[in-house]
């Protein structure tokens, strides 16, 4: 057999964990077919790794790029960082299924999107869940609606769809509308579907502040009745009073995985995270809907009412303004022109801006972009990171949203942040174990199909980085810069980044569960 491609003087680390060693890749048709001694003469091309580190492709295990991947086809910020597969649909909300899809940002269901964005072409591998927030609003209505036994059996119906045409599993956002107006009671039957299938209930817990170990005492009851297989999305503790808690959190895990569940986590290594700043208002006023809390943001009695909320202690809410801080709350991006300008501020800059106090400046700005706005919290401490992510059960992720203005950098940073500052890259053993934890942790908890490990029969995701030189380059105040230390990457076999510079060849694919039978 002649190879179409020959990767040779590789240190391999082929993703399982164990340690590296020294061999040739043989690829045929974006796959893997021979790795050992093997001679240049077998190959039509022969790329020359240089003794670097050889790796599976990394994978981004909680990402939002379902749509910015037709903005961004090219995915020029994940692939170089060694990034070749994404996992999408996370926190709840998919771009599936919809009763009215608009083929931009939403789709009928997983067939369709696939179909879609295959056509477009991509460069980066995607893989996705399906969103709770989606199958119930989709079921019941947009806001806060009880679960009928007919809305219970549409989405029970929607789940088992997406899962027959190859999602990954179900996410649920329960801190955002409206997934916060789902009860345990809800999520365990949807749960026991998944475990049915071998398919992963990956959470946004109801609440990762003042009452964090109660959310996570919830998701782990979610696990216990129903058996899944359960992710804890981004695992942190929101606010100075609750830094420390991730160390509970952990021991539950564990207490949890003692007792034959399997629980995993995943977590970004950054104190900030990104999100629509509407989850600052009380929970309330997304109750019947976007519409609704527009009106009442815009009524002098909303306002009111929003402001004496804002007077109330953590005991009451998860009182944003007294946990984070206004001066943590920053504007990542707008969209209305009057509003340019602002991204990069916190909301205690906006209201210095604009004259007003912080509530006011904040809810008008909330008025004057139809309530989305994209924001970055810093609320999370080093302490925290340091223990979710040095976790043997805990993947690395970005939690990532490409959004226009000022991005978070963990979108251009992440995985390589992880390489260079909490990873360590000084023996053979914590190589292996820092390469696992991106690629066959990830390909292990979700099932994935060939993909995450460097042997035959696999894709030919190929990523191959300098330790001495991996590092993020991206900032809070300039978020979109480009990693440094990889040096090339292979998706399905084609060279589609080097010199950091994308090579165009949108070769990307989407993975399916291993146990998927393709229609």
């Amino acid at each position: 057999m002649t190879y179409d491609l020959l990767i040779q003087n590789c240190f391999l680390v082929d993703g399982s964990g164990s340690l590296p060693y020294r061999g040739d890749i043989a690829v045929k048709d974006g796959f893997i077919r021979e790795i050992g001694s093997i001679s240049p003469s077998a190959a039509d091309h022969v790329y020359d790794a240089r003794g670097l580190l050889v790796c599976p492709g990394f994978i981004d295990a909680h990402a939002h790029s379902e749509t910015s991947i037709l903005r961004k086809p090219d995915c020029l910020h994940k692939i170089s960082q060694g990034i070749t597969l994404e996992l999408t649909g996370h926190c709840g909300d998919s771009v599936f299924p919809f009763e009215n899809p608009n083929h931009t940002f939403s789709f009928s269901d997983l067939k369709e999107y696939r179909a879609y964005t295959q056509g477009k072409g991509f460069a980066v591998n995607q893989g996705s869940l399906v969103g709770h927030g989606s199958i119930r609003e989709k079921a019941l209505g947009e806001g806060d609606r009880p679960v009928t036994s007919e809305g219970a059996q549409r989405m029970a119906s929607d789940l088992t769809e997406s899962l027959r045409q190859g999602a990954l599993g179900m996410s649920s956002g329960l801190e955002y509308a409206p997934g916060m107006y789902s009860t345990p009671e809800e999520m365990v039957p949807l749960a026991k579907i998944l475990a049915n299938h071998g398919a992963v209930y990956a959470t946004h817990m109801r609440n990762e502040g003042s009452t964090l170990l109660d959310a996570v005492d919830e998701t782990l009851s979610v696990t216990r009745q129903s058996g899944v297989t359960t992710v804890i999305s981004h695992i942190k503790a929101c606010g100075k009073p609750n830094h420390g808690k991730v160390a509970v959190l952990l021991k539950k895990l564990d207490a949890a995985v003692q007792d034959g569940f399997a629980v995993y986590g995943d977590c970004y290594p950054y104190p900030a995270g990104c999100t629509g700043l509407s989850i600052v208002l009380p929970q309330w006023t997304l109750a019947n809907g976007r519409e609704e809390m527009l009106r009442i943001l815009a009524s002098p009695e909303g306002r009111a009412e929003i402001r004496r909320w804002f007077s109330l202690g953590t005991d009451v809410w998860e009182n944003r303004s007294i946990i984070t801080g206004w001066e943590n709350l920053f504007i990542s991006h707008v969209s209305k022109p009057e509003n340019a300008g602002l991204e990069g501020k916190s909301l205690q800059e906006l209201a210095r801006i604009r004259g007003k106090d912080e509530i006011d400046a904040f809810l008008d700005l909330l008025l004057s972009e139809d309530g989305d706005v994209q924001g970055i919290l810093r609320s999370a401490c080093e302490e925290d990171i340091i223990s979710a992510i040095s976790h043997p059960r805990v993947m690395i992720c970005s939690d990532s949203v490409d959004v226009s203005g000022r991005p978070h950098p963990r979108l251009y940073g992440s995985h390589a942040r992880y390489l260079a500052r909490y990873a360590k890259l000084d023996t053979d053993q914590h190589i292996a174990d820092a390469i696992y934890k991106i690629t066959g942790l990830p390909a292990k908890v979700y099932h994935l199909d060939k993909v995450g490990l460097l042997k035959p029969g696999y894709r030919a995701d190929i990523a191959i980085f300098d330790p001495n030189r991996i590092r993020d380059n991206a900032t809070f105040a300039e978020p979109e810069q480009l990693a440094d230390g990889v040096e090339a990457v292979f998706v399905g076999g084609a060279l589609a980044y080097q010199d950091k510079e994308s090579l165009h060849t949108r070769t990307g694919a989407f993975i399916l569960p291993a146990s998927f039978l393709h229609e």
